[in-house]
C-alpha cells in the first residue's frame, strides 16, 4: 500500500506531531458556549460535519473489497455515519490529520482484525489512538471484530501476527514495538465478536449482528434536546464538571426545581455530553408519569434499565423485588451512567437504585425531581432557578418569532407575555409557540385572557405536583396560601395554618418548600406566580360560575359580589377582600351569615356594620387593615381566634371592658411593627436621632426596649428588605440582628416604627454601654425579578429607649385578660424637648403612642404566640 512505502523519517516524524496535536485536542476544556451564539453543549447537540458514529479500521489489502465493503454499506444503510479511509479522504489532505480526528470525533471504533492486520504498521497506529481515546475517557467505545483469525493470535501475536512482527522488531524502534502489542493485547481482551464463533462463517448473519450492536450503544444517547436552550450552560457545566471528574467512586449528582423549570433538560444536556465516555447508559424519562401508566410499573423501569445496560435481554419478572435483586447482581461489576429522570417517591428511587454497590465503581447517576427530600443521599445537589427577565425574552422570542428577540412591533406584548410567564421554560415555550403567528390583536386577546383563565397546558403539567401531595391537610394548607398567605412572614402563616389543621404546620411548609411549591426568602413565604395561578385555578374549577360555592374566594370582584348579594354558603371556607380607600363601602355582617365554616377573613378597608353575632365562630385569621371602628363590637365571638392583623386601623383599644379570648391554647400579644400611612416625620419624643443609617445612643441599667424610627429615602420600593443591627460599640459585639421584608407597606408610606424589646437583644443583666444602630435595606427577590435592582436607601433614624420606672413596680401584675400586651411598666426617658413620660399600665403606653401620633393610624398585629405568663 501506499501508506506502507512511505520513508521511515517522515513516518516518525508524523507520529511525532500527530501525538502532540492529539494532546493539545484532548487538553481542551468541554465547551460549554453562552446560548446568544450557541444553543447548548457542542456534543450534546447533533455530531457537526466531518464527525462520525463509527470508524472502521482494517486491513485493506485484506476486506476493503469484501467483508469490510458489506458492513459498511449496512452501516449507511442503517442511518449510522460511518468513515473508512478510501472513500472519506480527501484527495491531497495529510493522512494523518484527517484519521486522527475522524478516530477522535467517532463516538465507536469498530476494529476488524483479519490475517494481514499486523503487517501495517499504519493499522497498529489507528489501533494505538483508538485505545488512547479510549483510556482518556473521551468516550471512544472499541468493538474488535474477528474476522478470519483467531482472538487468542491477536491476543499473543502467534500465527500471521507473529510472522509480522518479526519484521517490526527489525524496521521499528523497540519502544514503537512494545506499544503495538501492548495494543493488540488489550483490544483482544475487550468484549468483541467472532465470524466463526458467533455466525459459523456466514458473514451476512454476522453483519446483521454488529449493526444490532452499534445501533444499541448508539440508541441511549439519542435523546431530543429543544433546539434553543437559554441560561443553562453555568448549570450543565457544573454539574459535568462534578460528574466527569475521573473517580473510583460511585457519584450521585441531584437536580430540583419546580416543574417546568428545565431539569429534564439539563439532565439530557449533561446525559448526552458524558454518555460517550461509558461504555453502557441509561436514560429512564418520566419515572413518576409513567410508572402508573405501565401495566408492569417500576417493573418496566427496572427492566429497560437491564436491557439497556446488558445489551441483551432479561429473564421475565412481575416483583420489584425481583429486579432489585438482578440490578444488584448484573450490574455491580459495570461502569455505567444512569439517569432517573421525574423521581418522585423514595420507592421509586430504592427499586432502581437502592444502594451505590448496585453500579461498579467509577459508575455516575444523575437523579431529576421535584421534591429535594429525595436528594439526602446525593453527593451534590443542583436547584434551578427562573431564568432572568433578558434570558426569558430571548427563549420566548425562539419559540415566537424564531429568533433570539422579539420583532420591533411586538416587544411591548412580548414583555407583557414574559411576564406572566414569571421565568419558568415551560411556560416561555408554551406561550411562544402560542402566539407565533398571530397578529397584535390576537396576542392581546390571549395576554387579556390569560389574566382571567391559566393556559391550559402549563396548568395541567404544574397539577401533577399538586395532585401528588400526600394528603387533604398538606393539599390545604397549599391551597390557603395560594389564596391568601403570598409574601407574608413564615411565622404569620404557620400560626395560621396550624390553627386550621390542629399540630405545629412546620413539617407541612417544609415539605411544600421541599417539593419546590412554596420559597421561604429570609422569613418570607412566597410562591412563583403560575404555581399561584394553579392553586387558584383548582379551587375555581369546581364552581367556575358560582364563587359562593368555593371553598376559598380570593378574586376582589368575585369577594364583592359574594357578600353584596349574600350568596356565600357553608362551603366557604377563606374569603378575601381588600377595598381602597377611595372605594371604601359598607356591607352588612349578615352578608356572613351562611359562612358558618369561615376561617380566614381579610376584610381591608371595609366598614362593617351590623351584629357580629352574625359572623362565623370559627373564624382563626382575621385581617382588617384600615379598620375605621374605634373598638370591637363585644358580640364578636372569638374563640377560635389565632391571629388578628389590625394595621393601620382607627382601634383605640379591642373591646370596651374586660374579654376574655377562648382561644384553645393559643397566647396573644402584640407585634408592635407599626407602620403609618400619612408619617412623614420623626416624632419629636425620640430621644436620639440622626441622619442616614446610623446612630449611637446611651441605655441606662434597666430598660425594657426600643422604639426604632426610620424614614425612608430614593428607591424604598413596597417589597424592600429592612435590616437592623445593633452592636456594642466598645466591642462590636451584635446584640440584634433582624432582616425583615417590607410586605404589604403602601408605597407612598414614609415612615416606619418598630418596637424590640430586651428580650430579643442579646443583653447581660446589667448594660449602661454605648450602643449602636445600623439600618440598611435592599430589594428582596420579587423586587429584583420585577425589574427593580437599585438599593433603597435610609433617608433618617432615630431610637427612643423604654426604660423601668422604679424594681418595686415591676412586680405589678398585668391581667392575663389585657390584649394589648407590651412590656410591663415603664416610661420614657427624658429628653430634651419633652421632659420625663411615664406610664403605669400598658394601655396607657399604647394610648400615649396614638397620642402623641395624634391623628396618625397606629398599626397592630395580633399574633397567637406561647400562654401569657
Amino acid at each position: 500500500m501506499l501508506k506502507e512505502k512511505r520513508k521511515q523519517s517522515k513516518d516518525e516524524d508524523n507520529d511525532s506531531s500527530s501525538r502532540k496535536r492529539r494532546k493539545a485536542d484532548l487538553s481542551k476544556p468541554v465547551s460549554f458556549v453562552s446560548t446568544a451564539t450557541r444553543t447548548e453543549p457542542e456534543s450534546s447537540r447533533s455530531r457537526p460535519e466531518g464527525a462520525y458514529d463509527v470508524f472502521l479500521s482494517f486491513r485493506g489489502e485484506d476486506t476493503r473489497k469484501t467483508f469490510t465493503d458489506h458492513l459498511y454499506t449496512a452501516l449507511v444503510q442503517a442511518g449510522i455515519r460511518a468513515f473508512r479511509d478510501d472513500d472519506d479522504l480527501p484527495r491531497g489532505e495529510e493522512i494523518s490529520d484527517h484519521l486522527l480526528r475522524a478516530i477522535q470525533e467517532s463516538k465507536i471504533s469498530i476494529v476488524v482484525f483479519s490475517k494481514g492486520y499486523a503487517s501495517s504498521r499504519w493499522c497498529l497506529n489507528e489501533l494505538v489512538e483508538i485505545l488512547e481515546c479510549k483510556k482518556r475517557k473521551t468516550g471512544q467505545i472499541v468493538l474488535p471484530i474477528f474476522y478470519d483469525i483467531d482472538p487468542s493470535d491477536v491476543r499473543k501475536q502467534t500465527g500471521s501476527f507473529a510472522k509480522a512482527f518479526d519484521k517490526h522488531e527489525k524496521r521499528f524502534e523497540e519502544k514503537l514495538v512494545k506499544e503495538w502489542r501492548k495494543a493488540l493485547e488489550d483490544a483482544a481482551n475487550l468484549s468483541g465478536r467472532s465470524l466463526n464463533n458467533m455466525a459459523n462463517g456466514h458473514e451476512a448473519k454476522f453483519i446483521k449482528k454488529i449493526i444490532k450492536d452499534v445501533l444499541n450503544k448508539l440508541d441511549p444517547k439519542y435523546l431530543y434536546v429543544p433546539e434553543h436552550l437559554v441560561g443553562m450552560d453555568k448549570l450543565a457545566h457544573d454539574i459535568f464538571d462534578f460528574l466527569s471528574t475521573a473517580t473510583d467512586d460511585v457519584r450521585i449528582a441531584g437536580i430540583h426545581g419546580m416543574p417546568g423549570i428545565g431539569k429534564t433538560t439539563i439532565a439530557k444536556v449533561v446525559f448526552k455530553q458524558l454518555c460517550d465516555r461509558f461504555e453502557d447508559s441509561c436514560f429512564l424519562s418520566n419515572i413518576n408519569i409513567e410508572t402508573p401508566k405501565k401495566l408492569t410499573g417500576l417493573v418496566g423501569f427496572q427492566t429497560q434499565l437491564l436491557r439497556e445496560i446488558l445489551k441483551q435481554g432479561v429473564p421475565n419478572f412481575e416483583c420489584v423485588d425481583r429486579g432489585k435483586v438482578l440490578i444488584k447482581e448484573r450490574l455491580r461489576g459495570k461502569r455505567v451512567l444512569v439517569v432517573a429522570d421525574d423521581v418522585a417517591h423514595l420507592d421509586q428511587l430504592k427499586a432502581l437504585m437502592g444502594e451505590r454497590s448496585w453500579f461498579g465503581l467509577g459508575s455516575r447517576v444523575i437523579i431529576t425531581t421535584r421534591d429535594s427530600n429525595l436528594l439526602r443521599e446525593a453527593d451534590r445537589t443542583y436547584q434551578i432557578e427562573e431564568l432572568k427577565p433578558d434570558e426569558s425574552l430571548q427563549l420566548f422570542s425562539w419559540h415566537a418569532f424564531k429568533d433570539s428577540k422579539p420583532a420591533k412591533d411586538y416587544i411591548k406584548l412580548s414583555k407583557d407575555a414574559v411576564d406572566y410567564c414569571g421565568g419558568l421554560p415551560l411556560a416561555l415555550e408554551v406561550m411562544g409557540a402560542c402566539l407565533s403567528g398571530k397578529n397584535r390583536d390576537g396576542w392581546k386577546c390571549v395576554i387579556e385572557k390569560l389574566r382571567r383563565i391559566p393556559n391550559h397546558d402549563i396548568q395541567g403539567r404544574l397539577r401533577i405536583s399538586f395532585d401528588a401531595l400526600d394528603g387533604e391537610e398538606l393539599q390545604n394548607a397549599f391551597l390557603d396560601i395560594a389564596c391568601f398567605f403570598i409574601d407574608r412572614k413564615k411565622e404569620y402563616v404557620a400560626k395560621v395554618l396550624g390553627a386550621r389543621c390542629g399540630y405545629n404546620p412546620e413539617v407541612d411548609l417544609q415539605t411544600l418548600h421541599e417539593r419546590s411549591l412554596i420559597k421561604v426568602l429570609g422569613e418570607t413565604v412566597t410562591m412563583h406566580d403560575l404555581l399561584r395561578d394553579m392553586g387558584r385555578e383548582v379551587v375555581r374549577d369546581k364552581f367556575p360560575k358560582e364563587p359562593g360555592k368555593r371553598t376559598r374566594i380570593w378574586n376582589q370582584e368575585d369577594a364583592w359580589n359574594v357578600l353584596e348579594q349574600q350568596k356565600g354558603t357553608v362551603v366557604v371556607e377563606g374569603l378575601a377582600l381588600d377595598v381602597r380607600a377611595s372605594e371604601a363601602k359598607a356591607l352588612c355582617a349578615g352578608s356572613f351569615a351562611e359562612m358558618k365554616r369561615l376561617n380566614l377573613l381579610q376584610i381591608n378597608g371595609v366598614h362593617l356594620t351590623g351584629s357580629f353575632k352574625l359572623l362565623s365562630k370559627e373564624l382563626m385569621w382575621i385581617c382588617w387593615h384600615r379598620c375605621p371602628l374605634k373598638d370591637f363590637p363585644s358580640d364578636f365571638t372569638a374563640d377560635y381566634l389565632a391571629v388578628l392583623d389590625m394595621q393601620y386601623s382607627n382601634l383605640k383599644e379591642l373591646w370596651k371592658g374586660k374579654k376574655a379570648m377562648c382561644n384553645r391554647g393559643h397566647g396573644y400579644r402584640i407585634n408592635f411593627s407599626l407602620e403609618h400611612d400619612e408619617l412623614h416625620e420623626m416624632p419629636d419624643w425620640m430621644s436620639y436621632r440622626g441622619e442616614g443609617c446610623s446612630l449611637s445612643f446611651h441605655i441606662p441599667p434597666v430598660f425594657h426596649g426600643l422604639v426604632l424610627w426610620l424614614e425612608k429615602g430614593t428607591h424604598m420600593y413596597t417589597y424592600t428588605n429592612i435590616i437592623i443591627i445593633i452592636r456594642n460599640k466598645s466591642n462590636g459585639r451584635i446584640l440584634f440582628k433582624d432582616k425583615r421584608a417590607q410586605i404589604g407597606i403602601h408605597i407612598f408610606m414614609q415612615g416606619w416604627l418598630r418596637y424590640i424589646s430586651r428580650s430579643e437583644m442579646a443583653m447581660e443583666d446589667y448594660c449602661g454601654d454605648e450602643l449602636e444602630l445600623y439600618i440598611s435595606s435592599e430589594p428582596t427577590d420579587y423586587a429584583l425579578r420585577k425589574g427593580k435592582s437599585l438599593k433603597p436607601s435610609v433617608k433618617e433614624c432615630g431610637v427612643h429607649v423604654i426604660a423601668g420606672k422604679s424594681d418595686s413596680l415591676k412586680k405589678s401584675a398585668v391581667e392575663r385578660d389585657t390584649v394589648m400586651l407590651s412590656p410591663p411598666l415603664y416610661h420614657l426617658l427624658p429628653h430634651p424637648h419633652r421632659g420625663s413620660i411615664t406610664t403605669s399600665t400598658p394601655k396607657q403606653w399604647c394610648d400615649f403612642l396614638l397620642a402623641e401620633l395624634q391623628n396618625h393610624s397606629l398599626g397592630l398585629l395580633l399574633l397567637g404566640r406561647e400562654d401569657l405568663e
